[in-house]
């Protein structure tokens, strides 16, 4: 539980630190079943700044940096690599999709 609330909690934040006022952050989660597993999605999207495919992988292999916010905002620069690291933990994957200055949609699978 404690680790599902750093990883949404985290997300959440960011989908808000890096859209800009006017824009929207929406939230989904559902419970599925797969070939008798189950498993928790959540899917965090936004209009906010988006990031680049280089960002992507950064955070993908845990390395990301941190950035200022729309803003000013700054981070702790461990937010995304700790949320991989939880995710990884977990058993689960995190895909990321993003156009740079339009959106970003981060989304989570945790076998359950």
């Amino acid at each position: 539980k404690v680790k599902l609330l750093q990883i949404l909690g985290n997300l959440i934040s960011n989908a808000i630190k890096f859209t800009p006022e006017g824009g929207s952050v929406s939230i989904s989660l559902s419970l599925e079943e797969k070939n008798y597993i189950n498993s928790l999605r959540a899917k965090i999207s936004d209009t906010g700044t988006g990031i680049t495919p280089k960002q992507i992988e950064e955070i993908l292999n845990g390395e990301s940096q941190t950035t200022k916010g729309t803003s000013g905002e700054l981070g702790y620069g461990f937010g995304l690599p700790l949320v991989k690291h939880l995710i990884d933990g977990l058993g689960g994957s995190l895909k990321i999709n993003s156009e740079l200055g339009k959106y970003s949609i981060f989304e989570v699978i945790i076998p359950v």
